[in-house]
């Protein structure tokens, strides 16, 4: 009686023993669903949660249901934060600007967002994001954006999401400022420049979905810019001296000349037209400013190639590939030779008597003395009105060049900062309307003759 007492006890202390353990079981289950299901509800742990199940987005590719249905957290720079979800901007052009403390050209494009968001306030959406890769501490952003707010007096009013690892795999790129495009029907167009956020750009995907933007991920020589492999297949060539178009795969390199296997290859990679001008021409330009040059009256549209250095369409490649050994002095006449033939110019230096504006300032300058505010320069000619905020007036000046038909001079030492905007159809203006409205805005231009260099740019006969 004794024995099966004891037996019974033992099966009892066993089972009550299993069913602990099982009640244990349940009750760790039911905490780590119930942890689970609280980190869902955050941004940052859903966007690590689930990210690999997210591959990296291709130009065309549609962003899938899951994406749109996601938690997003964002920042207002002040503190507070937001809790929204990725479809609630579905149906808008959307731009997540990527950028980080150390991306001085990233903050400083900031105002730009600003203004364009403004515009396009129901069909756009820009997001700034900072990467997690960036390793930005809330003390390091804190302490960048105070400096911004006293030196300018400038909050930042569009949101970030920060800690991003979801959109920064998503949306691949090696080099910032980078900017993703996704159109009002959810498909990813592709990672972008900063300045191809423009006007233009954005009513054309309004209106079609579409846009002619360079579209570049990851740049191939991020690491190092001269690291460019031939853009064009040399097997079976002995040489090859020839200009292209610009190419997105590539930041720009410098003039960089490789020796290897016998072989010389020169390369200058997605370089602007004023770029060019300079290393091809550089004793007919040394000292001399764009506002020194002289244009046959025909050549309005070299001079657009010389200011607009944000359009790739003016953008290009120059490669030379010798099976031989080829020195700097060899590399830069064949150069010179391909930029003659390519663009069909002649570039010369002279110094004579010569017709140029004078510039100098008129009671109405006061009007454009900058406010401090947060520095802008946005020269888009034809695309956006051309801003220029706490600006030196030497960088309008410098590009003034492009509207009017003579050299400029001025006085560099004399060099205030300035509040302007051109209008978006003031290179339609005639030569006297354009003058008279930097006269009202204070920059009287008054033709005058002067002995002076200069550098002549003619048609190749």
């Amino acid at each position: 009686m004794e024995n099966q007492y004891i037996r019974l006890v033992k099966v009892l202390r066993y089972t009550v023993l299993i069913c602990t353990i099982m009640l244990l079981v349940c009750a760790g289950a039911i905490v780590v669903m119930s942890s689970e299901k609280q980190n869902l509800t955050d941004s940052g742990s859903l966007q690590n949660n689930i990210q690999h199940l997210l591959q990296a987005m291709k130009p065309g590719d549609k962003l899938p249901d899951s994406f749109w249905d996601m938690p997003m957290e964002l920042d207002d720079f002040k503190g507070k934060k937001s809790k929204f979800k990725f479809g609630d901007m579905k149906g808008r052009i959307i731009i997540f600007d990527f950028w980080s403390t150390t991306c001085k050209s990233c903050i400083e494009n900031i105002p730009h967002m600003e203004q364009i968001q403004g515009k396009y306030p129901d069909d756009l959406a820009i997001i700034l994001v900072n990467s997690k890769r960036n390793k930005d501490t809330p003390g390091r952003i804190n302490a960048t954006m105070k400096r911004y707010k006293e030196q300018y007096k400038y909050d930042i009013g569009l949101f970030t999401i920060l800690d991003d690892t979801l959109l920064t795999t998503l949306f691949p790129h090696n080099a910032i400022p980078s900017t993703a495009w996704i159109n009002r029907e959810g498909i990813y167009m592709g990672n972008t420049m900063s300045n191809e956020v423009n006007e233009r750009n954005i009513e054309s995907v309004l209106k079609t979905g579409k846009s002619d933007m360079a579209v570049t991920q990851v740049y191939r020589n991020y690491e190092n810019h001269n690291d460019v492999p031939p853009l064009r297949d040399t097997v079976g060539e002995s040489f090859i001296s020839e200009f292209t178009k610009f190419t997105p795969y590539y930041l720009p390199n410098y003039p960089n000349i490789v020796h290897k296997n016998g072989n010389s290859l020169f390369q200058i990679v997605n370089s602007t037209f004023a770029h060019f001008l300079y290393h091809t021409y550089q004793k007919e330009v040394a000292d001399l400013f764009w506002t020194d040059y002289v244009f046959d009256p025909d050549m309005q549209d070299v001079k657009y190639k010389l200011l607009n250095s944000l359009d790739n369409n003016n953008i290009f490649n120059y490669e030379l590939y010798v099976q031989d050994s080829l020195s700097q002095t060899q590399a830069y006449q064949y150069l010179r030779d391909a930029f003659s033939k390519f663009f069909k110019l002649n570039v010369e230096r002279r110094k004579g008597n010569i017709s140029v504006y004078q510039v100098s300032y008129n009671r109405n300058f006061d009007q454009i003395k900058t406010k401090g505010e947060m520095p802008i320069v946005q020269p888009y000619p034809g695309l956006d009105p051309e801003y220029y905020r706490n600006m030196p007036v030497s960088s309008l000046l410098n590009n003034l060049f492009f509207y009017i038909d003579k050299p400029i001079v001025f006085d560099f030492n004399d060099n205030p900062s300035i509040d302007i905007m051109l209008p978006i159809d003031f290179a339609k203006r005639s030569i006297p309307e354009r003058l008279s409205f930097l006269e009202e805005h204070g920059i009287q231009l008054t033709p005058v003759y002067m002995d002076r260099e200069y550098v002549l740019i003619s048609r190749l006969k």
